[in-house]
């Protein structure tokens, strides 16, 4: 393939993000790009909250180590969407300007950009990676080997990936008639587990918030049109280009006009499983749009099944993956139908649609990507905690709120990605009526109730010793200025502060490790889930409460607090669900390993295996 559409990808991606690329932190709605992003709990099996960014922040951390944070998720974001956009391009392969509009209408439209501004890195890899997989997978039958390297990569982008790829899978099974149905589903399964092992360890026990609050914006003519165009994410304001409103309609509506016309052109054995799989991905997106009987869409995404078609607009890459080069293909077969000068104009068609659709994002999406830099006293605190580690807890108490740093748009809070380690913070995203806690951490309602009280005055010090917190970390945003007690409770320190943030030792601290009456016990970390811990009577590790948390051969409990209860005796702490995670990805390696041996291996002696 030519090199000059890798030239093109990179430079149309590093137009888009511009002032994105300069020195700085990425700060917009779930995007926390911090200067050294923290290995996931989630990648040992560890709650409390679900292991939603595992394995692909593994990686994304292990980059950080090298680049630096911000610069690791700058690069991450120019590759991303580079590989998108010559894989689409690949893929439809035609003269003219046919595949540049597809690999346009794909990679750059407003459903991917959108999800690149707001964080959304999983949508990222897998939307890169499925035209390169596409081949393979409508035909899963040909080469088992390569679905099991297929079901890997893109599981990297965890349950949402795993999905996406999943649904592709099972449209070229049923294509093909369910040949080597056996082998391609173990194949793909033993791709997902460095993800599924993790889910089904940490499991759920909270209430998580169902989909009525991330319902697609597609009410409405215009609203299924801007859908068809891409649009249509469910908090309008981080939508890209959600100024053009019936332009957007009515491009969705052309576009799709063209895939229904070009559908022809795709080759043969795709055109069923890619209009099954637009169809689906309509319908998914539409899931908790679509009034139905006792809101049974509503409440299927309430459950631990249903959670990952919540936020359900993200399925509509199913319909992209059709509708991009269908669209392309559409208008290149009506400019050959075509005579005279019109024809070049009507296969340009879909190239202009693209241009139009991403033009609000060119040079920073939209405004949304501009880099902010945190102030000295942030580095000073995660200085202090390092050297002293211990539980934080990070005030003022919400998930989401308008941070001053970032130029007040509405940002996920950022302590836990910049300090690390044991974080608590408040997990209800205030989408609906009702609270919710999307953590199955104890610790969080009790830590809930010391944050009411000092925002009234009252002092917390004593209440935040009896949790085991550490540190209070206070950013001096939204109602900082109510939370007086702390502020003015003798029972904390002030260590460290400045214009944006004050951090505060609780003095009653008794250790990560001590025993019940309060007698620190000595202690060392190894690794996350195991701790060197020194013989002792009974006491606590201030740490969540999971299943599976044991002292050398005997098996822990969780005391008042939510915290993990130690019985007297001696041992490492250790939690043994690890191994079943570690297992699982061992598991992939190894196949991932056995296949690529097998296949050199039969390469030699001249085989012709189907793997």
């Amino acid at each position: 393939m030519a090199l000059w559409a890798w030239l093109l990808g990179a430079l149309l991606s590093v137009l888009l993000l511009g002032p994105a690329l300069g020195s700085g932190s990425l700060l917009n709605l779930d995007l926390v790009s911090v200067p050294d992003l923290p290995v996931p709990h989630g990648v040992w099996g560890l709650g409390p909250e679900l292991p939603r960014r595992v394995p692909l922040w593994l990686f994304l951390s292990w980059l950080s180590s090298v680049l630096g944070g911000d610069a690791a998720v700058k690069v991450f974001l120019v590759i991303g969407l580079t590989v998108a956009f010559v894989g689409m391009y690949r893929l439809v392969d035609r003269p003219g300007t046919t595949s540049l509009a597809a690999a346009g209408l794909y990679a750059f439209g407003p459903f991917l950009l959108t999800r690149v501004a707001v964080g959304h890195f999983m949508v990222l890899w897998t939307m890169a990676l499925l035209p390169w997989a596409l081949p393979d997978l409508l035909k899963p039958d040909r080469s088992v080997r390569r679905d099991l390297w297929w079901a890997a990569a893109i599981g990297v982008a965890g349950v949402y990936g795993g999905l996406v790829c999943g649904f592709v899978l099972c449209a070229g099974l049923i294509a093909r008639r369910g040949r080597r149905l056996v082998a391609v589903v173990v194949a793909f399964l033993v791709g997902q587990l460095p993800w599924l092992v993790p889910i089904v360890v940490v499991g759920w026990a909270g209430s998580i918030v169902d989909g009525s609050g991330f319902v697609a914006s597609a009410s409405g003519f215009g609203g299924v049109g801007r859908l068809l165009a891409g649009q249509g994410f469910w908090n309008d304001y981080f939508q890209i280009g959600k100024g053009q409103g019936w332009l957007a309609a009515a491009l969705g509506l052309v576009l799709l006009a063209l895939a229904v016309y070009g559908t022809a052109e795709l080759p043969r054995p795709w055109r069923a499983p890619l209009v099954g799989l637009a169809a689906l991905g309509l319908l998914l997106a539409l899931l908790v749009s679509v009034p139905s009987p006792d809101r049974l869409g509503t409440r299927f995404t309430a459950t631990m099944i249903g959670a990952p078609f919540r936020e359900s607009q993200r399925f509509l890459v199913l319909y992209l993956l059709w509708a991009a080069p269908a669209a392309a293909l559409g208008a290149g077969r009506l400019a050959r139908v075509t005579r005279g000068a019109a024809a070049g104009a009507l296969a340009a068609i879909p190239l202009a649609i693209a241009i139009v659709l991403a033009s609000p994002a060119w040079w920073g999406f939209d405004s949304q990507l501009r880099p902010a830099t945190f102030p000295p006293e942030w580095a000073e605190a995660r200085h202090l905690v390092e050297a002293d580690p211990g539980t934080v807890v990070a005030f003022p108490w919400y998930q989401y709120f308008t941070l001053d740093l970032a130029d007040n748009r509405l940002v996920l809070n950022v302590v836990p990605f910049y300090f690390g380690g044991d974080v608590i913070i408040s997990s209800n995203p205030n989408i609906t009526t009702e609270p919710k806690r999307e953590r199955r951490d104890q610790r969080e309602e009790l830590i809930g109730r010391l944050a009411d009280a000092a925002t009234l005055g009252v002092p917390v010090s004593t209440g935040m010793a009896a949790m085991g917190v550490h540190w209070v970390v206070l950013q001096r945003d939204v109602n900082w200025l109510e939370y007086t007690g702390v502020t003015e409770d003798p029972g904390f320190e002030l260590m460290a502060s400045g214009p944006t943030l004050e951090l505060y030792r609780v003095r009653d601290w008794t250790g990560v490790v001590s025993t019940l009456d309060g007698r620190p016990v000595e202690s060392e970390p190894v690794i996350s889930p195991y701790r060197r811990v020194a013989a002792s009577d009974r006491g606590r590790f201030t740490a969540p409460y999971e299943n599976g948390w044991m002292r050398g051969l005997d098996a822990t409990t969780e005391d008042e607090q939510g915290l993990v209860s130690l019985p007297a005796g001696s041992g490492p702490l250790w939690y043994w669900p690890a191994l079943p995670v570690l297992f699982g990805d061992l598991v992939t390696i190894s196949a991932l390993a056995g296949v690529e041996v097998h296949r050199r291996r039969h390469r030699r002696i001249g085989s012709n295996s189907a793997l």
